[in-house]
C-alpha cells in the first residue's frame, strides 16, 4: 500500500488548525481578529487585578467590589477588550467540589461586572478549581493566594 496519499492528507489536516481566543495578563497583549484569529501586538493591555476569596467562599466583599468597579470601568471604556474570568481554589477539597466552587467564584464576579454595565458578550467564565495554582506549597499563606478570581484579557479587532 502506498502511504504517500495518507501522509499528504495527514499533513493537510494538521495544518488546518482552528485558532482559539488567546488571553494575556502579561506585558504584551493579544488581538483576536474576526472569529478569533489571534495575533500578538506590542500594545499594552493594562493588568486587571485579581481578587481573593476566603475559604469555601464565593461572595464578594467590599474590597473585591472596589477592584471590580475599576475593572468594569476599564472594560466599558474599551469595548473591544474581552475578559476571561477564571475561578481558582486551593488544593483542599476534592476535584468536583473545587471545580464547582471555582465556577461559583467566577460566576459571582461575572454577575457583578454585568451589574456595573459590562456587556455579557465580552465576558467568559471558566473554573480551574485547584488545577492551576499560583503557589505550590501546602500552607495557609499559599492557599490564600490560590483562592482567587483571575483575569485574562484579549482584544478583538472587528
Amino acid at each position: 500500500m502506498n502511504k504517500s496519499p495518507l501522509i499528504a492528507v495527514f499533513a493537510l489536516l494538521t495544518s488546518l488548525q482552528i485558532p482559539q481566543v488567546s488571553y494575556s495578563q502579561g506585558l504584551d497583549g493579544y488581538l483576536c481578529i474576526g472569529e478569533c484569529m489571534v495575533v500578538r501586538t506590542k500594545e499594552k493591555i493594562p493588568d486587571i487585578q485579581d481578587i481573593y476569596f476566603d475559604t469555601d467562599q464565593y461572595v464578594l466583599d467590599e474590597t473585591d467590589k472596589e477592584i471590580l468597579r475599576k475593572n468594569a470601568e476599564y472594560l466599558m471604556n474599551n469595548k473591544n477588550v474581552h475578559l476571561e474570568i477564571q475561578g481558582h481554589c486551593d488544593e483542599r477539597g476534592d476535584n468536583y467540589y473545587n471545580i464547582s466552587l471555582g465556577e461559583r467564584r467566577a460566576d459571582s464576579i461575572k454577575a457583578f461586572l454585568i451589574s456595573q454595565g459590562v456587556d455579557d458578550s465580552h465576558l467568559h467564565v471558566i473554573s480551574y478549581g485547584e488545577e492551576k495554582p499560583d503557589c505550590f506549597q501546602s500552607n495557609e499563606e499559599c492557599w490564600k493566594k490560590n483562592r482567587r478570581g483571575h483575569f485574562m484579557t484579549s482584544k478583538r479587532i472587528e
